[in-house]
């Protein structure tokens, strides 16, 4: 399995995404983490991915806000349609409705959600992993 993670640049979405990326090896499955300000201006291919994870802070309760650098990657990302997705948020008060903003994000870009997480830190990378490849049929090392 081939797995691309995109993260904002805050510190807990970068820990998360270098643990998703050793558990993934670890399973034998190829990842590559890309933060919002790695990407430059130029198109990101997903053509050889099967899972593309987004992960994302946000700021606000009762009206979440994803921010805007990770809009901009979404939008640069090639070839998402049909491809399986999964969103993770930072864990705090207002995390169910940042979910739901993500993933409504990532579907008008023609993904599908196949799993969701609000993830405290990246002690939950191990588990999140073993979701995340029960998600590919052929599962781990294609």
């Amino acid at each position: 399995m081939r797995a691309l993670i995109l993260h904002t640049t805050d510190r807990n979405s970068k820990n998360f995404a270098e643990a998703m990326v050793n558990e993934l090896s670890k399973q034998n499955c190829r990842a590559e983490a890309i933060a919002t300000d790695q990407a430059g201006s130029s198109p990101v291919t997903t053509a050889q991915y099967q899972v593309v994870c987004v992960m994302s802070a946000f700021q606000g309760f009762w009206k979440p806000q994803l921010p805007a650098e990770l809009d901009a990657l979404l939008r640069r990302c090639s070839r998402l349609e049909g491809k399986k997705g999964v969103a993770f948020v930072t864990a705090k008060l207002g995390s169910g409705k940042a979910l739901k903003v993500l993933m409504a994000r990532m579907e008008q870009q023609g993904m599908i959600v196949e799993d969701f997480a609000a993830v405290r830190g990246a002690n939950e990378a191990p588990a999140l992993v073993k979701r995340i490849t029960k998600l590919v049929p052929d599962g781990p090392g294609t």
